[in-house]
């Protein structure tokens, strides 16, 4: 997870270690996830210039390195605008973007370790079911 700190560009990277440093996790989310922890792993796919993914990606770190959940980190995700059908330019955004259908960004993906999708969160998800609830 440092290095997808370290990779970040300024203003991004203070705004990112500000939310880090400000947010408190709720203890009780922190046990839950640590037995989920060996059996699951999270894919989110974020880019700098989002807004929420600045805002939520902060989170998911801090449960990271409290949990000992495994994540990966797809940043710096690009805008296709010379291909208006297509939401992402491959390259430089990975084939895992069209594999797990993301069309939206914050965008996080629980996978088992058989790797099947088990459930995602992506940008603006339902009441109740944000990393800010956490």
């Amino acid at each position: 997870m440092q290095e997808c700190i370290n990779g970040l560009n300024d203003p991004f990277r203070s705004s990112f270690v500000e939310n880090m440093r400000t947010y408190s996790l709720k203890e009780s989310v922190i046990e839950e996830l640590k037995s989920y922890a060996d059996q699951v792993f999270v894919v989110v796919f974020t880019a700098e210039w989002c807004n929420n993914c600045t805002a939520n990606v902060p989170v998911l770190v801090l449960l990271a390195n409290e949990s000992g959940l495994r994540v990966r980190v797809f940043s710096g995700l690009k805008r296709d605008i010379l291909n208006p059908k297509v939401t992402w330019r491959i390259p430089p955004s990975p084939s895992e973007v069209r594999e797990l259908g993301v069309e939206k960004i914050p965008h996080l993906s629980v996978i088992d370790m058989n790797g099947r999708e088990l459930g995602w969160i992506i940008e603006n998800p339902t009441p109740g079911m944000t990393l800010r609830k956490i």
